[in-house]
């Protein structure tokens, strides 16, 4: 007797999801705008980079991927600083390292790269 309990516990769960998830949209569509959920991620990722960047500590070395020692093998993962320098389009990405000191700059970055869109 448990199956149909659970079963009918899923179905009331799902049409639920369906009835907020509709609501949500029609209100999207009100309002003239989408969700920005890529956009937003990476605008935090850009200013969390940016005041860990300023200070001098081990997030700094970390971050960077300036630690000794050897690489796994394998496919190497992507860094941090690869991914914001291509959404920022700042070319290298020892550029974007600078341009974190000033951070009036950095935000005018992160800024550009927000309007442009992902």
């Amino acid at each position: 007797m448990a199956a149909p309990h659970s079963v009918i516990t899923v179905a009331l769960c799902s049409t639920a999801c369906c009835i907020r998830d509709s609501s949500a949209t029609v209100i999207l569509e009100e309002a003239h705008t989408t969700r920005l959920l890529i956009s937003k991620i990476r605008k935090r990722q850009a200013t969390f980079f940016g005041h860990v960047m300023r200070r001098e500590k081990l997030e700094n070395l970390v971050t960077t991927g300036m630690l000794e020692g050897k690489r796994s093998r394998g496919k190497q993962r992507e860094k941090l600083i690869e991914g914001l320098t291509d959404w920022l389009k700042a070319g290298k990405s020892l550029e974007a390292i600078e341009a974190t000191k000033d951070r009036k700059n950095w935000r005018t970055m992160i800024a550009n790269a927000v309007k442009q869109g992902t």
